[in-house]
């Protein structure tokens, strides 16, 4: 087992001031640093239950073209969930020990490595080391919302509850809550010590959820958030049952599920 730690998601865009409008303005994630790297530039926020958020966009193109040729293939979306462990050199070997594949550079002095999406459920998995996100500065005309929304979890649909354990709870030590069940699917939440959560839902044969997932081996369906006014978010529609929802096509290729703060009950 890797000692593992949640650090955040990414979401990437061709511009990502358009994810800054909607997870800042809208829904009242703070700024917490932002800069560049060999192929994206990226900005890091944070929401009310300490959750963070990349948005990443194309940059220096030059020297790496992989997130042209990922939004060019697959359009805006959900690109890939980070976490922090001790050592990446170890973390890899460990992982390629059990049968995941490693991409990414592989030098005397490793600082970050991705498993291949084919066995991560279909996401892309990074492997950090511990990162300062302290001392930036907030750009100007940074956008900023009253809501301070919680980004409560990140939903995933599986083919495999079992391979899904295998990934995040076996090898990358998350903690997982009681099995549940709905109409659609059944799921469990597994979480680290730094805030963050994902729901790993299974669908039932034949059910919505069992055909939008078709034959990929995983997919992110939404994230799903606690906000205190969903009628306030641009292109929320309500759905019944306190959920609003924003479509993909209205939010850049991700949905959105919203729940009223008061309301505890849990997004299937």
């Amino acid at each position: 087992m890797i000692d593992a730690d949640f650090d955040h998601m990414a979401l990437a865009a061709p511009d990502r001031s358009e994810l800054n409008r909607r997870y800042a303005g809208d829904l009242g994630a703070t700024f917490v640093t932002n800069g560049a790297t060999a192929g994206l530039y990226a900005t890091i926020v944070r929401f009310s239950n300490g959750v963070r958020l990349e948005a990443i966009e194309p940059y220096g193109v030059e020297q790496d073209d992989f997130l042209v040729r990922f939004l060019a293939r697959h359009g805006p979306g959900f690109h890939h969930i980070t976490f922090v462990v001790p050592n990446v050199e170890a973390a890899a070997k460990e992982s390629e020990a059990r049968g995941y594949r490693i991409l990414g550079s592989r030098t005397e002095h490793l600082t970050e490595v991705f498993l291949h999406p084919k066995e991560a459920l279909g996401v892309v998995v990074q492997y950090v080391e511990p990162r300062d996100y302290s001392g930036a500065t907030e750009p100007p005309g940074f956008p900023t919302g009253s809501s301070g929304a919680n980004l409560d979890h990140v939903a995933l649909v599986v083919g495999s509850l079992d391979e899904a354990r295998r990934l995040f709870v076996d090898l990358l030590s998350g903690q997982e809550t009681a099995l549940e069940r709905g109409r659609a699917a059944r799921w469990a939440d597994v979480s680290w010590r730094a805030p963050g959560t994902l729901r790993l839902l299974e669908p039932e044969v034949g059910s919505p959820l069992s055909t939008w997932l078709g034959d990929r081996s995983g997919a992110v369906h939404h994230l799903a958030f606690t906000v205190d006014d969903p009628d306030a978010v641009p292109d929320a529609v309500p759905m019944g049952e306190g959920l609003w929802t924003v479509a993909p096509d209205r939010n850049l290729g991700v949905r959105l599920h919203l729940r009223l703060s008061r309301i505890a009950a849990p997004i299937s």
